[in-house]
C-alpha cells in the first residue's frame, strides 16, 4: 500500500472541518513544489478593501501581500514569509481578489 506524503503544514481532515464552521465564507489552501501548504479563508469586501488600498507604484506587491497577512488562517508559513515561496503563492491570492466572475449584459 503507498503511503500518502504529509505536507508540511497540513492540517488534519478534522481541523480543516473546524476552520469551514469557523469561516463559512470559505476557505482554501496553496501549496508547493516544495512540499508545504498554508490555508486561508475567502476573503471580504473590507479585506479586499484593505488589501488595494497599499497598492503603490513602488510596492506593487504591497497588496497581495496584505491579503495574504489579513486571510492566513494556518499551515506553513513559508508561503507567506519566504520570498521565493511567497512570490509563487501570489498569483493565486491575487486571484482570491477578483471576486465570483460576472458578465456585463447591454440592455
Amino acid at each position: 500500500m503507498k503511503e500518502e506524503k504529509v505536507l508540511i503544514g497540513q492540517l488534519t481532515t478534522d481541523e480543516i472541518a473546524a476552520l469551514k464552521v469557523k469561516y463559512p465564507g470559505g476557505i482554501y489552501a496553496i501549496n508547493n513544489k516544495n512540499g508545504k501548504i498554508a490555508y486561508f479563508k475567502n476573503p471580504s469586501r473590507n479585506e479586499v478593501n484593505c488589501a488595494l488600498a497599499l497598492t503603490t507604484r513602488e510596492r506593487p506587491l504591497a497588496n497581495v501581500e496584505e491579503l495574504a497577512k489579513l486571510t492566513f488562517i494556518g499551515g506553513c508559513e513559508d508561503l507567506l514569509n519566504n520570498e521565493d515561496e511567497a512570490l509563487g503563492s501570489y498569483e493565486h491570492l491575487r486571484s482570491k481578489m477578483a471576486g465570483v466572475e460576472a458578465e456585463l449584459v447591454n440592455l
